[in-house]
């Protein structure tokens, strides 16, 4: 995707105690990365080096993350944006919009709310939704859609959506509180990455 659209790329080898202070201290040497970005490993020999390569990364703050969970992106032309309106989530919306543009495709915002929320309290989840678009685009860009989804488990309802609809990629954001653990992105986020065949990217902004 990357050789496609002339975007510069350069392997390095540096040699450091461990994969996560490595690659810690490149980026100190380095103040033009603005995304790190992992792939989902697939054995279990692999997790365990992940979780312990990129839980140091997290706790440090040092740049944006993000990980994909590749399922197979031929197109960036459908784009979903689950929005729970954290600090993550926030991000996963300025992504997702770089993304889109870059293959003019489109991109869906999602709010899950109760199945039983009333109409008023409906419509003022979707004012919210508009409000969250604005302020991290400054607009809502003609190619963008929001959708306020009634579900009362909102991992199943975000699945549900994927199925419904042939989306290229879903980007969503990282639970905000500690990333050790079982769930280094938070139990929705897992939820989500196994539960879909759409391909995710997890994003946490620093």
């Amino acid at each position: 995707h990357a050789v496609e659209r002339n975007v510069p790329m350069y392997a390095k080898t540096v040699t450091n105690s461990t994969l996560s202070e490595g690659i810690i201290n490149e980026i100190h040497n380095d103040n033009n990365v603005r995304l790190l970005l992992f792939k989902w490993p697939v054995g279990e020999k692999e997790q365990a080096l992940f979780d312990e390569t990129i839980e140091p990364i997290i706790r440090s703050g040092i740049c944006n993350i993000g990980v994909l969970v590749d399922r197979g992106i031929d197109r960036l032309e459908n784009i979903l944006v689950p929005v729970g309106g954290g600090y993550h989530s926030k991000f996963a919306i300025q992504v997702a919009d770089s993304l889109a543009k870059a293959d003019n495709g489109s991109v869906d915002l999602i709010r899950i709310v109760d199945e039983d929320l009333d109409d008023e309290l409906y419509e003022d989840q979707m004012a919210f939704l508009q409000e969250i678009a604005i302020v991290q685009l400054e607009n809502i860009p003609g190619n963008m859609n929001l959708h306020i989804v009634r579900g009362n488990d909102p991992a199943s309802a975000i699945i549900e959506e994927t199925q419904q609809r042939d989306y290229d990629l879903v980007v969503i954001g990282s639970y905000e509180g500690d990333s050790h653990g079982k769930y280094l992105f938070g139990e929705l986020v897992d939820r989500v990455r196994r539960g879909t065949s759409t391909s995710v990217l997890i994003v946490r902004q620093h």
